[in-house]
């Protein structure tokens, strides 16, 4: 048994039947970054070659964005997930900074399914779960199956229960 003085609480706690986003979604963060990075850093590297090496400064953000995201990807999608419980939706994120955010369904305005052009290439959805209060949280690297049947689930939870509102 762990001391509650000594160990840190579980900010995401453990036990529940976590839903975790799907493994595609690496693929797509890496796509992504590999679409948007080469334009930015190959006239960081013309213009430092033609014009000044202080140009380098363009480039490096981007080089140093592709790298991060090439590194990290499969780690940060594997600390994605959600967890639908009786009164309320949990969505857990992060990898240095773990967040868990708890939705209650009587607090739920609307739900936003998205499709960007990538993440229709791999079967992927990202569904925005919309409160008066917090704004919008986002569960993202569904496939869009499973985002369409959540959006579903939500929205029949929430019929009725306008406490929050």
């Amino acid at each position: 048994m762990t001391d509650p003085l000594t160990s840190p609480p579980a900010v995401v706690p453990d036990g529940d039947d976590w839903v975790p986003a799907s493994t595609r979604l690496v693929r797509a963060r890496i796509v992504t970054a590999l679409v948007v990075t080469p334009l930015p850093i190959a006239a960081g590297a013309v213009l430092a070659t033609l014009v000044s090496p202080w140009w380098w400064f363009l480039a490096a953000p981007f080089a140093l964005g592709l790298a991060s995201t090439l590194l990290r990807s499969r780690r940060y999608v594997a600390a994605l997930g959600h967890v639908e419980r009786a009164e309320e939706l949990v969505v857990r994120e992060g990898l240095w900074s773990r967040t868990a955010t708890v939705i209650p369904y009587g607090r739920l305005q609307y739900v936003t399914l998205t499709e960007g052009p990538i993440d229709t290439r791999f079967g992927l959805a990202k569904l925005e779960v919309h409160t008066a209060a917090s704004g919008s949280t986002t569960v993202p690297g569904l496939p869009v199956a499973d985002a369409r049947a959540l959006r579903s689930r939500l929205s029949r939870r929430t019929r009725g229960r306008d406490e929050g509102l």
